[in-house]
């Protein structure tokens, strides 16, 4: 079985949770599909700086969530989630 793994980031600052708009103007958590052998830590933190601008992360693991598409279920996906404080 193959899975696509995911980062997400839920960035807190001054009590606010960060969203970007998606290609379809949907709203949600930054995330990026992790890549090889980089370890998710490193991965999320080049995320954050390279995409977001965002530098000093105080980052927590939040939860690590699968999912299998109902309708193919050749999709699978894990989502490694952080809480990041700025």
């Amino acid at each position: 079985m193959k899975y696509n793994v995911y980062l997400v980031s839920m960035v807190k600052r001054q009590g606010k949770l960060l969203l970007v708009r998606g290609d379809d103007d949907l709203y949600h958590l930054p995330y990026s599909l992790l890549d090889g052998d980089a370890q998710p830590i490193d991965a999320l933190k080049l995320q954050l700086s390279s995409e977001l601008g965002i530098d000093e992360v105080a980052e927590q693991l939040f939860d690590v969530v699968s999912f299998t598409d109902i309708n193919d279920s050749s999709k699978r996906a894990v989502y490694v989630v952080y809480t990041v404080g700025t």
